[in-house]
């Protein structure tokens, strides 16, 4: 009798941590769709924009280019370029606590281009983002680079090169299910 319980005990265990896994799955598919959704359809509630930055610190920019890095705005030109936002101010302190990141297609790309030998510590930078925040603990994917006149990575190209990644967290999200 003893064994018994212990077996449906473990059972019991067992059917309730796959659940939980499954939901997490289910959930962590919900929020890539979202994601989807926000960066391929022009919405008016989540807007791309250009600003100035610097890098704050190279060599976190050059090895954490794909998870997350730092950069210094410059936020007297980004509040200049919308000030016609009412939400510009508490967008540009949003930018300052996050982090960004390139996809790993945007990275070949740059990579190709020599961006990434082009850049030091004082470059300024232009990029391209979208405001739109996914969950806490979100980085901002970077859609476009523009140092002075020269693009390194064109806000379609990089769209696209979102949009892709965004679509391979949806498959692995459905194949796990």
């Amino acid at each position: 009798m003893r064994d018994k319980s212990i077996k449906l005990f473990f059972i019991s265990i067992l059917t309730f941590v796959m659940g939980n896994v499954s939901a997490c799955r289910a959930i962590a598919l919900k929020e890539w769709q979202q994601v989807y959704n926000v960066y391929s359809q022009e919405e008016d509630r989540f807007v791309y924009q250009n600003f100035n930055a610097t890098i704050t610190d190279l060599d976190e920019f050059v090895n954490k280019r794909n998870s997350g890095f730092s950069l210094t705005i410059d936020a007297q030109d980004y509040l200049e370029r919308y000030k016609e936002n009412p939400h510009a101010q508490a967008t540009l302190e949003a930018y300052q606590s996050q982090l960004f990141y390139f996809v790993e297609e945007s990275v070949n790309e740059l990579e190709k281009y020599g961006f990434f030998d082009t850049i030091n510590a004082n470059t300024l930078i232009t990029f391209t983002v979208n405001d739109y925040i996914g969950w806490d603990g979100w980085n901002y994917p970077i859609f476009g680079v523009k140092i002075g006149d020269k693009i390194y990575l064109d806000f379609e190209e990089g769209r696209n090169n979102v949009l892709n990644f965004v679509k391979k967290k949806i498959n692995k999200s459905l194949g796990s299910l």
